[in-house]
């Protein structure tokens, strides 16, 4: 039965009619189909017949809808449209190829093709530049960088953005494009002004030789220099960089050893020695008084990956830590600064504070106070994690770090530079320790090797001894009051007692190098000796004698080179001598903290102890081995971090004047600090503000109630017993 039409339909139909009768009349009833358009099926037909006709160009993947019937409803079966699909036509304008006027003259088929070739050219000179900045971001970067280059910079509303700014932006841009095409950079930079505003003449000549040494020193700046006083100009990139420069520079006007009582000869002040040996009670005792206060007194995002070590500054006057993340930046926190969001306030609000009390002031909320970010190391991955961070034992006025893009960087706070010292070609870095005089590096890698490096000399001259067969060595110590004894804390569970003079008296082997070594170039590839010479030189070497003269002939070189061995139940994550180079603290994967701290261990690991016990001269022969290497104290500690986050590495303050004592993280949360002999001195934590593991720990060199922590995140707090 057909379906009944609507009165409409009707009429419709009766029109369709009528007008092709007119057209067949007029003969044009093909005119329609002759120019283009398809003819409409009418009602007449079966709607399957429609539907069949619809189906060929379900090939376009349309949505596709049923029509309604005016006046009908869907779930009306009588109506004539509800087999009809309504076909949604795929857009072809980004395949469309575009179309050519077949009349166009030959001046108008010049001009097009010169537009379609310019094109083509801008194309692929964008594709070269995307790919050499691929490159580039993939690389570590081996040459001197400016403070400008490195520090992070907060996003500002585009009516702030001064000039400099946007001029230093389009330089790096028009970097890169001289690179894309194969040629040196040629930009003037803007002219240098220090705070005052005096101009300064631009000096950048130096780097000519710098520039031309490797395509990716063809980034390295103009350096401007105060001939005055040596102090690299404000360049005014950005106000995060100024603020730091100016804050760096505020920090290099006094000097802090890393030293206390003892000067870099290793001899002892007697009287602080009486007095530390005197007061022991009352010393822990003031500890416990002084830890109880402790409280969290800031939290801040220092970094943005996870804190993976840190290091605290040791002037007085401040709370200075700076903590190396998992992608290779150096965040830096001033806790008791303003926070640029405090600044903005207080901008706005300047009348208002001026007529504030001082008591007001004090109650001010200071937010979380002053970060900077510092990306040190490059590609800012997993791959240039910082691993370590110290300061200049000397002076303190500047930074070390090394990280696993196999590299080590010192930034100095009065220029803002950060040179790379030292790089190896795929073996990462894992720790680092100075000498007494800070000329000498001894470095540790996650091969199962040590270096030395003098700084005084050429880096390619350093050496290499491979004390593992392929284990890891975690960390490394140097005794700061001999300066020979050498802890090493490797993955084989073991921890060695290793004498550094005996290392550097054995035989210099032959360089064997890579056929791509550039002697000038900036990967060292270092006087390698093989873990079979150094096995062969413990089994039957001769050690040679450090005493003055020639001597007798030294000992067995097992018993002279390597001084003691302590195994652990697993791998040894850290092992680190204290401030007085008496004690040993070591963290291991078996949930044990170990102390050393025997009578036999302290006569024999420091000559100066000559003061303070009389013991015969035997025990402190260099050549006669350890009488004892045991741990004195043991203490129970859950160290099973896990893979997310750093591992446990308990940590000796740096305060010499104050009783010993350490910190370490907790997996509940928490921060624990317990004394030389083991007893718990503090356990803080705060359930309401922290909810995260404290991994990395250190402690103020000067002051015993504070202390800093971070966590997996970045975020990072600062513990005092004082209010800030």
């Amino acid at each position: 039965m057909p379906p009944k039409l609507t009165d409409y339909e009707l009429q419709r139909q009766q029109n369709i009619e009528a007008n092709q009768a007119l057209l067949q009349q007029l003969k044009l009833d093909q005119s329609a189909t002759s120019i283009g358009f398809v003819p409409v099926a009418t009602s007449s037909k079966p709607p399957k017949a429609l539907k069949a006709k619809a189906q060929p160009r379900k090939s376009t993947g349309t949505k596709k809808r049923k029509r309604q019937s005016k006046g009908g409803s869907d779930d009306d079966d009588d109506s004539d449209s509800s087999g009809e699909e309504v076909i949604r036509r795929a857009s072809t304008r980004r395949t469309r190829r575009r179309m050519v006027d077949p009349n166009e003259t030959k001046e108008e088929r010049e001009k097009r093709e010169e537009e379609e070739e310019k094109r083509a050219l801008e194309e692929e000179k964008k594709m070269k530049a995307d790919a050499e900045r691929a490159r580039l971001a993939s690389m570590p970067r081996h040459r001197t960088l400016e403070l400008w280059e490195v520090v992070a910079e907060e996003s500002e509303p585009e009516s702030q953005a001064d000039s400099e700014g946007e001029t230093g932006r389009s330089q790096r841009r028009d970097i890169s494009d001289a690179i894309t095409d194969g040629g040196e950079p040629d930009i003037e930079a803007p002219p240098l002004t220090d705070d005052e505003g005096i101009s300064v003449k631009m000096e950048g000549d130096e780097d000519e030789e710098m520039s031309n040494a490797s395509p990716r020193k063809a980034f390295s700046s103009p350096v401007s220099q105060n001939k005055d006083n040596g102090v690299l100009s404000n360049r005014g990139k950005g106000p995060n960089e100024r603020k730091l420069r100016s804050f760096l520079e505020d920090v290099t006007r006094s000097v802090y050893p890393r030293y206390g009582i003892r000067d870099i000869s290793g001899k002892v002040d007697p009287e602080a020695e009486d007095k530390e040996s005197n007061d022991k009670k009352s010393g822990k005792q003031k500890l416990k008084e002084d830890m109880k206060r402790m409280r969290v007194a800031a939290i801040a995002k220092v970094t943005d990956d996870r804190i993976y070590s840190m290091a605290y500054h040791p002037d007085k006057t401040k709370d200075l830590m700076f903590f190396g993340d998992k992608h290779g930046q150096l965040g830096i926190w001033d806790p008791h600064a303003l926070s640029p969001k405090d600044l903005e306030a207080d901008d706005e609000e300047e009348d208002d504070v001026r007529s504030r009390s001082k008591s007001k002031r004090k109650k001010k909320d200071r937010g979380q106070g002053q970060t900077w970010q510092l990306q040190l190391h490059w590609p800012a991955t997993s791959k240039s994690s910082v691993s370590g961070v110290k300061f200049d034992p000397v002076n303190g006025h500047s930074v070390y770090t090394s990280s696993y893009d196999c590299s080590i960087r010192q930034t100095h706070f009065n220029t803002g530079q950060s040179d790379e010292i030292y790089a190896l070609d795929d073996i990462l870095i894992s720790s680092f320790d100075f000498s007494q005089t800070g000329h000498e590096l001894w470095i540790s890698d996650t091969k199962g090797g040590i270096t030395f490096l003098d700084l005084r000399a050429d880096k390619h001259d350093a050496r290499r001894w491979q004390l593992s067969e392929n284990q890891k060595i975690g960390s490394i110590s140097l005794n700061p009051t001999d300066g020979w004894s050498l802890l090493a804390s490797c993955n084989d569970r073991s921890l060695k007692l290793w004498d550094t003079r005996q290392l550097l008296s054995m035989p210099i082997p032959t360089r064997s190098v890579s056929s791509s070594y550039d002697a000038s170039g900036p990967i060292v590839e270092p006087y390698e000796t093989e873990y079979d010479a150094v096995s062969d030189w413990l089994k039957g070497g001769k050690g040679k004698s450090p005493t003055k003269g020639k001597g007798r002939a030294g000992a067995n070189g097992s018993d002279a080179t390597l001084r003691g061995t302590w195994m652990h139940g697993y791998s040894v994550s850290s092992a680190y001598w204290d401030p007085s180079g008496t004690r040993i603290l070591s963290t291991s994967y078996d949930n044990k903290l170990r102390g050393t701290l025997s009578l036999a261990s302290l006569s024999l690991l420091c000559d100066a102890t000559l003061s303070v016990w009389d013991l015969p001269r035997k025990y402190l022969l260099p050549e006669e081995p350890l009488k004892s290497f045991r741990p004195a104290v043991v203490l129970d500690h859950d160290c099973q971090t896990g893979r997310w986050l750093t591992v446990f590495k308990a940590q000796w303050s740096q305060n010499p004047e104050a009783y010993p004592y350490f910190s370490v993280g907790d997996m509940k949360h928490s921060l624990k600090l317990f004394a030389a002999d083991g007893e718990l001195l503090a356990d803080l934590r705060d359930k309401e503000k922290i909810t995260a593991v404290q991994a990395v720990t250190a402690t103020h060199p000067a002051w015993t109630n504070r202390a800093g922590t971070g966590n997996a995140s970045g975020k990072c707090i600062f513990w005092s017993g004082e209010k800030i």
